[in-house]
C-alpha cells in the first residue's frame, strides 16, 4: 500500500491563526505585543524563554512586568489574521511591536518563516488603511502642552511630532522631554495632557 492510503487527504487538516496580545493588566490593545501563531500555547512559551530570539522591547517588558497572555482574535487564513494584525499595529515601534503587523519577517523562524502578503491581502491592508491614522488620527498621537523654561505654556492640546515639525523643533527630542521631567529641547519642554490630569495640574483641559 502507498503512502497515499495511509495518510488523510490534505483539506482534512485545518490550520487555525491565532491574533494574540502581550499586555500589562488593563492594557489597551495600542500597548503591548501583538502577533500571530497556529500554536500559541508554545509562541507564548517561546517568548517568556531566557533563550528567546523576540524583540528586545517585547524581552524586556515580560521580564520587568510580567504580562498576561490573551489570545484576541482567530481565523482559518493567515491572510484574515495578517490583515487583523496590521490594523492594530499600522506602523512600526506601536507599544512593544518593533514593526508594523500585515507581513512577516524573513528573519523569524517557526511556522511563518519565509513567508509574503498576497497583493489581494496588500490591496485590502492597503484601503483600510487610507485616511485612518493621519495628524491626530495617528495611534500615537498623544495631546500634549508645549511650556517655556520658565513655566509659561505656549501651545495646548498638541500633537508633539506635528508641532515641533511646523515650529522648527526636533520631533524626537522634544517629544523626549515629556517623559523624562527637567529634560529640556532649545528651551522648551512638553507635558502629556492626561499626565497632566492624572497630577491634577491646572491647564490640563482637552
Amino acid at each position: 500500500m502507498g503512502l497515499g492510503g495511509l495518510l488523510a487527504p490534505r483539506e482534512t487538516f485545518k490550520v487555525t491563526f491565532y491574533v494574540y496580545h502581550i499586555a500589562k493588566e488593563g492594557a489597551g490593545l495600542d500597548e503591548g505585543y501583538i502577533g500571530i501563531s497556529s500554536e500559541p500555547k508554545e509562541r507564548w512559551s517561546r517568548h517568556k524563554s531566557k533563550n528567546s530570539d523576540s524583540n528586545p522591547i517585547l524581552k524586556r517588558a515580560i521580564k520587568k512586568h510580567n504580562p498576561s497572555f490573551k489570545i484576541i482574535a482567530s481565523f482559518d487564513t493567515l491572510e484574515e489574521a495578517l490583515w487583523q494584525e496590521l490594523t492594530l499595529r499600522p506602523f512600526d515601534r506601536i507599544g512593544w511591536n518593533l514593526t508594523k503587523g500585515g507581513g512577516i519577517p524573513p528573519s523569524v523562524g517557526g511556522w511563518n518563516r519565509g513567508k509574503s502578503t498576497p497583493k489581494k491581502v496588500r490591496e485590502k491592508q492597503s484601503k483600510a488603511r487610507q485616511g485612518r491614522f493621519g495628524g491626530e488620527k495617528h495611534p500615537r498621537a498623544k495631546l500634549a502642552n508645549i511650556y517655556l523654561e520658565s513655566g509659561e505654556c505656549i501651545a495646548e492640546n498638541v500633537v508633539v511630532r506635528l508641532w515641533a515639525r511646523e515650529n522648527g523643533y526636533h520631533q524626537a527630542h522634544l517629544a523626549n522631554t515629556a517623559n523624562n521631567p527637567g529634560k529640556l529641547h532649545k528651551g522648551i519642554y512638553a507635558r502629556y495632557v492626561n499626565d497632566l490630569r492624572r497630577a491634577g495640574i491646572k491647564g490640563a483641559s482637552g
